[in-house]
């Protein structure tokens, strides 16, 4: 009841150590155990630890043993039903017996996981192709919201800028109201002065007035008062004639007989009375006269006063005619003066019209171009992982231009159709990283922080071994010019990367066939590692490797679209910066020529 596992183990000699599987070679025996836990689960163990069920067979595989085939061992009896088998299975059991086999299998496990890796990779694949259509989905909607976003902010500017101007408008009104406000008092002021003036003068004409018009009374008076005593003496004669009369008629009452001289007397004194009546009408006449004439007199002062009231009353509407005709005249002088200046000032601005709205246009297509571009560097630095090298720095105030970069970005292909064979030709090395000396190598591995393992290229200590021009010339003499190219003559580099580019092309000829390779390779004058330009290899040690290259160049390739995008980026962003620096020093003058522009309509308005 107690009993909770059962163990088996094989202890095997391993004292010869030519036979020794890899990696035993220092245990003098080897122990396989086997436990079998309650529960059916079980263990393996190698030398008292833990071990796969696939490393167990892979240790009796190194050895030639595999218990899984049935010819493990070949019973007594059976001899005659081996010698009988077929060739496929005699080999089969020579493969085992020569170990073999289990690189085989090996290969078939290998390849199995890989057409499951390749399925992944292809659902990947499609996944990352779907990612990418999103990708692209929102960075056109990222694009729009940016638009939208400066679109916003490039309002609020624009409401702010209406605002102020609007203030600075008012502003303008305020001060242009306070100063007619002070001009209306001056001119108030004035109007105050001229009406205490005409008052002046209008006292002045009736104090004339009244001085013409008593002169005229006088003149008047003087000539009515003398008829009036004319009138009073001829009333007083005739009233004494009158009384002389009565006497005579009582003196002819009492005296009849003077009859005669007193009828002659009464004739003489009716001729006189006669004469008299008749000078007393005349006087009459005459008085009559002058009352006329005074009456006319009087009548052309009413109207001479008349007449002084229009002309004074139009004197004063002409005064304040005139005086509203020179406020005007003033106010338009002052106002083409005000013109004259603006329109002056407005051409001092060194500033055309639609300058600004240009520059703005060409910076926006820049910055579309510039963002562009980086969306596409971005895209493709993300295919490749391996060529970026970040690290920080080891050292305070490190000088990073000791760090030259990896091989793979510091060269240029000068022929695409050689991108394939100078991939090959150069195989993992493209990822080494160049720097200047062994010092700066090692504090980079000390402290830089570095994200993933890493070789590095000291240009001070690396050692190159570039084919030899005698053996160059003896392959182009052999396969003809330009056939075989040293691979380090198909790329361009800086001049102080040489020996690193040296180290990494300078040992491989690229073939334009394959025939070419193989003599380049194996002939043995030259003896050169060769590659086609579809990536095939031929070592002069007579190792060859070809086949399909799925994207083969590609990484070149590639790298030779970043770096021209890269270079368009830095041209676009220089121009961009051009632009920018054109369009500083025009904002103040575009807001001046606006401001003079805006002053210029409103005045000549």
């Amino acid at each position: 009841a107690g009993i909770t596992k059962a163990t088996v183990s094989i202890v095997f000699d391993n004292s010869d150590r030519s036979r020794s599987p890899l990696g035993y070679e220092d245990c003098q025996e080897i122990t396989v155990t086997r436990q079998i836990v309650v529960g059916g689960r079980n263990k393996y163990l190698i030398n008292g630890h833990l071990a796969q069920p696939s490393r167990v067979q892979t240790l009796f595989h190194s050895v030639q043993l595999n218990v899984n085939n049935p010819h493990f061992l070949i019973m007594q009896g059976r001899i005659t039903k081996v010698l009988n088998m077929k060739p496929p299975e005699i080999l089969s059991m020579l493969e085992e017996a020569a170990g073999t086999r289990m690189y085989e299998m090996k290969k078939e496990a290998a390849l199995k996981t890989l057409e499951k890796k390749q399925t992944k990779v292809d659902e990947i694949d499609k996944l990352l192709d779907l990612e990418i259509l999103a990708l692209e989905k929102l960075r056109k909607e990222k694009g729009m919201y940016m638009q939208w976003a400066n679109g916003n902010s490039e309002l609020d500017r624009l409401r702010r800028f209406c605002v102020a101007y609007e203030f600075v408008q008012a502003e303008k009104r305020r001060d242009d109201a306070v100063s007619e406000v002070e001009q209306i008092k001056v001119k108030i002021t004035e109007l105050d002065d001229n009406r205490e003036r005409l008052r002046e003068e209008i006292s002045e004409m009736e104090r004339k007035i009244s001085t013409l018009t008593a002169e005229k009374e006088a003149t008047l008076g003087g000539e009515i008062k003398s008829l009036s005593e004319k009138v009073d003496a001829l009333s007083r004669d005739l009233v004494k004639e009158t009384s002389v009369l009565t006497n005579h008629e009582e003196s002819l009452r009492t005296e009849k007989k003077a009859a005669q001289k007193i009828v002659k007397n009464i004739e003489d004194a009716k001729i006189t009375i006669h004469e008299r009546e008749s000078a007393v009408q005349k006087s009459e006449e005459g008085a009559a006269d002058l009352k006329k004439r005074v009456e006319d007199l009087s009548r052309s002062l009413e109207e001479y006063e008349k007449e002084y009231q229009g002309v004074v009353a139009e004197k004063e509407q002409l005064n304040s005619k005139h005086q509203e005709a020179m406020t005007v005249e003033n106010e338009l002088k002052l106002k083409q003066k005000d013109v004259e200046n603006v329109t002056r000032a407005l051409q001092s601005v060194s500033y055309e019209e639609g300058q600004m709205e240009a520059l703005q246009k060409e910076r926006s297509e820049y910055l579309d171009l510039v963002q562009k571009l980086k969306d596409e560097i971005r895209f493709l630095s993300g295919q490749f992982a391996n060529v970026h090298f970040t690290y920080r720095d080891p050292v305070k105030n490190f000088d990073r231009s000791k760090v030259k970069g990896v091989v793979a970005k510091l060269i240029k292909v000068k022929d695409s159709s050689t991108m394939t064979a100078l991939e090959v030709a150069a195989g993992g090395k493209l990822f080494n990283v160049v720097v200047d000396t062994e010092n700066t190598g090692k504090q980079l591995l000390q402290g830089g922080d570095l994200r993933r393992r890493v070789t590095i290229i000291p240009l001070n200590k690396i050692q190159s071994h570039t084919v030899p021009p005698r053996v160059q010339q003896a392959a182009s003499r052999l396969v003809g010019e330009g056939n075989a190219e040293l691979a380090l003559s198909l790329v361009g580099y800086d001049e102080e990367v040489k020996t690193a580019m040296a180290f990494v092309f300078g040992s491989t000829f690229v073939c334009k066939s394959i025939d070419a390779a193989k003599e380049v390779a194996f002939n043995r004058d030259i003896r050169t590692p060769s590659v086609t330009l579809e990536g095939d290899i031929f070592q002069p040690s007579g190792l060859l490797t070809g086949g399909s290259r799925k994207g083969g160049g590609d990484l070149l390739r590639q790298l030779h679209e970043l770096s021209e995008a890269e270079s368009k980026l830095r041209i676009h962003q220089q121009r961009l910066s051009e632009v920018d620096d054109k369009i500083t020093p025009l904002v103040p003058l575009q807001k001046k020529f606006m401001d003079l522009k805006s002053q210029l309509e409103i005045k000549s308005y």
